[in-house]
């Protein structure tokens, strides 16, 4: 519809079309759209709402065109959807201060889009003007208005929190601690009534913040640590979304923050350990459906910081993957054991390895340990099931793999690929690769073929026999990714191959 759009002056009013969508409304219109995975009427949406005059609305919009912003850069649509929720802004901040959640958004899309520097410098001017807006103008501290805090009976726990927030300029650690746990006992007492009210949360955890960030990080750190430790994963499941949403904790940190809980129980309690190291995780990997337990807005924004993390260059998830992996090893009867297998073969901890499967793999056979030595028996069969999720997440290729000739005890009828004897897989691994299969057949291949991997009836002259046969039937098919399948390998375990063929008279 046609509605007044805001100018640098504002005496002049000019005509333009507006979206007059609720932010709640756009929250449905995107779930059903996104669980349709129809990215281009997706794109089509951000574009009619990318108009609006609601800050809420342009920034649930920002957030979404940075989860997608591949997906629709390889459609041609997110310069242009991006140019216009930044036109958008300009618009609006001529005539009223945008919202905090507004500029946050906006600024991590921009670092993404690697936009003008004078936009990024124009939201780092914003940021620090609202900070600066936020500095309360009472010169008391807070501590002069506390005696009464809590007292009035006739105040609600939201009026208390908002009373004290409001009440000076400063707070001391005790202080500090005080209000943060009552802002935290008011969010667990949302968690249990049917309708939650979370709107306000984000907003209480910024303002404290900003009264001294130090402070406000250890005291937060304890608390997470205290949450970790008492296995309290439903309401870490609930403040993480607010926390991170409104900029006072990154997930980044968050992983240090488990590790260290890791670290400390390793050596007295591993059991423990790895209950931590598992409860971390579910925390760290992205979930195909919001989280019901804050607003759908910080839910997002959380989900975009779980993606970004899972996809961080420097492998931090994978490192906490391996790290689970290793104390699951060293107790395999462990009551954790359930939840442990549980989560290995878990879509959300595939979806990770598959990443660096593809984008990095090297990095990955680095840090997960592939081929080398001084991984356990235990862990290698671990990671086996691992890349056995990434090859044949849906157990197709039990049906499909077909006996070869020259295996001396064919099994038909096996319930799993890890169950086959080492040439058995090695055949069915050559035969399954093509340009889609072809990183997660190396992974495989460089696992089956590593130092001692081979079972005590089973030795590498064998599966490098295997390896031949299946190579050889390869060729009279006319199949070619087994070369490329071959040249993938390490240097010394191509060269092994190689000879191995030579001797036996191929022609390459």
């Amino acid at each position: 519809m046609q509605y007044s759009v805001p100018t640098k002056d504002p005496n002049i009013k000019e005509s333009g079309a507006v979206c007059r969508i609720s932010a709640h409304d756009f929250h449905v219109v995107r779930s059903h759209i996104e669980a349709f995975n129809d990215l281009a009427i997706l794109a089509d949406v951000i574009g009619v709402v990318s108009t609006s005059l609601d800050c809420a609305v342009l920034t649930s919009a920002a957030d979404t065109l940075h989860y997608h912003h591949q997906a629709f850069n390889a459609i041609g649509a997110f310069g242009p959807l991006f140019g216009k929720i930044a036109m958008r802004y300009a618009a609006i901040r001529t005539v009223r201060f945008p919202d905090c959640e507004m500029i946050i958004s906006l600024t991590d899309l921009a670092r993404i889009a690697h936009a003008d520097p004078q936009l990024v410098q124009l939201l780092a001017y914003d940021m620090s003007h609202y900070e600066q807006k936020n500095s309360l103008a009472a010169c008391s501290p807070a501590s002069d208005n506390m005696a009464d805090f809590g007292s009035d009976t006739a105040m609600t726990a939201e009026e208390e929190i908002d009373r004290i927030l409001s009440s000076g300029t400063s707070m001391d650690r005790q202080i500090m601690s005080r209000v943060f746990i009552k802002i935290v006992q008011n969010l667990e007492e949302q968690i249990d009534k049917p309708s939650h009210q979370f709107k306000n949360h984000p907003i209480w955890l910024y303002r404290l913040r900003g009264f001294d960030e130090t402070t406000f990080e250890l005291i937060l750190t304890e608390w997470l640590i205290s949450l970790l430790l008492s296995h309290q994963v439903r309401l870490l499941a609930a403040v993480l979304p607010p926390l991170v949403s409104s900029g006072c904790i990154s997930l980044a940190k968050v992983s240090e923050i488990v590790k260290r809980c890791v670290s400390k129980w390793t050596a007295s309690n591993p059991e423990e350990a790895l209950r931590i190291s598992i409860a971390g995780l579910d925390l760290l990997l992205p979930s195909e459906h919001l989280n019901c337990l804050c607003q759908p807005a910080d839910a997002y924004r959380h989900r975009i910081e779980q993606h970004e993390l899972c996809q961080n260059p420097e492998g931090r998830v994978l490192e906490a993957i391996h790290r689970m992996i290793e104390l699951a090893s060293t107790q395999p009867f462990s009551s954790v054991q359930t939840q442990f297998m549980g989560m290995l073969s878990s879509k959300r901890l595939l979806d990770v390895v598959r990443h660096f499967a593809v984008r990095d793999v090297q990095l990955l056979s680095t840090i997960m340990g592939i081929g080398k030595q001084s991984t356990t028996q235990t862990q290698r069969i671990h990671i086996k099931t691992l890349l056995d999720g990434l090859l044949d997440p849906t157990n197709h290729l039990r049906m499909s793999f077909q006996v070869h000739p020259f295996e001396f005890n064919p099994l038909t009828f096996i319930t799993d690929l890890n169950q086959r004897s080492l040439e058995q897989q090695v055949v069915l691994i050559v035969d399954s690769t093509n340009e889609l299969s072809l990183a997660f057949c190396q992974l495989q291949i460089r696992h089956i073929f590593s130092t001692d991997v081979a079972s005590a009836d089973t030795s590498i002259e064998s599966i490098s026999s295997a390896l031949l046969q299946a190579v050889k039937t390869a060729v009279e098919k006319d199949q070619s990714s087994w070369s490329n399948l071959i040249d993938g390998l390490e240097a010394d375990l191509t060269s092994k191959v190689r000879c191995y063929i030579c001797r036996s008279q191929m022609v390459y």
